[in-house]
């Protein structure tokens, strides 16, 4: 199967978004304000399947209408989950040309059709592994600190997944908690597993 039709209404909407924050804008933070303005299918989601799904899709649009609003002037879009936004120095011809694999891999619409549940469970293991490994000392502090966990302590996985469980039932959704403060205890969760099971 094909990639679906760009919706110009969407595209619009993008393009109006990303050029209101000169300084680049969130993955995240674009999400809502997509979401807020109407589609449903960015609206925030706890399902890791979904979660993707929702990221996948935007990334194939931005790379999509990437060359095209190059080509109107607007600068070379930058993709990344922390900063969407356009570059506007020149990059050169060398810029333009060179292979991307994760353009290609954004592109391949294929991804998104075949992807399933237990894929996106191996991916995120897969990279919690590799930033735990990489976890600098201030990462590992921002986490204990989002699990309300003592910064000194020298931590269990029963330690962690306590104080996970405690504070996951009090910040859930379905329960009235926000959506951000409960991804936010996930993510810390992860990171200080992945630490402190070696």
């Amino acid at each position: 199967m094909h990639a679906p039709e760009l919706d110009t209404r969407l595209a619009e909407h993008l393009l109006h978004i990303i050029r209101a924050h000169p300084q680049g804008i969130s993955e995240h933070a674009l999400m809502k304000q997509l979401s807020t303005l109407g589609y449903d299918h960015f609206t925030p989601s706890l399902d890791p399947l979904r979660l993707f799904q929702s990221h996948f899709l935007l990334f194939h649009i931005l790379y999509r209408l990437g060359d095209s609003w190059r080509a109107q002037g607007y600068g070379e879009l930058q993709i990344h989950c922390l900063k969407i936004g356009f570059q506007t120095e020149q990059l050169g011809l060398a810029g333009l040309i060179q292979d991307d694999p994760i353009k290609r891999y954004y592109l391949d619409y294929q991804h998104y059709l075949s992807t399933q549940s237990e894929d996106v469970v191996a991916l995120l293991n897969q990279f919690w592994q590799g930033f735990s490994s990489q976890a600098d000392t201030q990462t590992l502090e921002n986490a204990k600190q989002q699990l309300q966990l003592d910064p000194s302590a020298t931590l269990t996985l029963t330690d962690i997944n306590r104080q996970y469980r405690l504070l996951s039932q009090r910040h859930h959704p379905d329960r009235g908690g926000d959506t951000d403060t409960f991804q936010k205890i996930n993510q810390s969760a992860q990171i200080l597993r992945q630490h402190y099971k070696k």
